[in-house]
């Protein structure tokens, strides 16, 4: 028995250790919650990449379109979080700097070479693609390409605006049929 008498002194600091503990659970889990996006486990990939599309429209007032095509289930869970992730950050782009009308999005997966491709397009005049300077949300969409055997390039749309382009190969182990 320590010097203090009943031990109420231990069991409030043990209380308020858990306390803390149980805050700080709460607060990973949240920012977990964050980095996966709960849509792609309720909706699967092309489902969240629409729900996402329409928030987007009716937060910007921009046409958003979504031109899905071939085999994009079973990606896995690594790249379906980058194509979702590269997605949000070129439409947040597009509302901060392009000016844009109309945003074109094609997701497409070939059976040929089982190439997945994202393909971001607006009509807008925020950014002239050789004048064009990598910011963090850039490089974040470039190593979420990397991550994947992948590359991501940014040109002239032909919708006269900004174009972001990504392929990578279909993840091993997820068949393209």
């Amino acid at each position: 028995r320590n010097s203090l008498g009943d031990g109420s002194n231990e069991r409030a600091a043990a209380e308020r250790i858990a306390e803390t503990a149980d805050d700080l659970y709460q607060t990973v889990r949240g920012l977990l919650y964050e980095l996966r996006p709960a849509a792609l486990d309720s909706l699967g990939l092309v489902g969240a990449i629409q729900s996402l599309c329409e928030s987007w429209e009716e937060r910007s007032a921009v046409s958003c379109a979504l031109l899905p095509s071939g085999n994009l289930s079973d990606l896995g869970e690594d790249a379906n979080i980058a194509v979702y992730r590269i997605v949000q950050e070129s439409l947040s782009n597009v509302m901060k700097h392009a000016h844009a009308s109309h945003v074109r999005i094609r997701l497409a997966c070939r059976t040929a070479g089982d190439d997945v491709e994202v393909t971001i397009e607006d009509d807008g005049t925020g950014h002239d693609a050789s004048g064009f300077r990598a910011g963090l949300g850039w490089m974040g969409m470039k190593e979420r390409a990397s991550m994947l055997s992948g590359e991501l390039s940014i040109g002239p749309s032909t919708l006269r605006g900004l174009m972001v382009h990504c392929r990578f190969p279909r993840p091993a182990g997820q068949p393209s049929t």
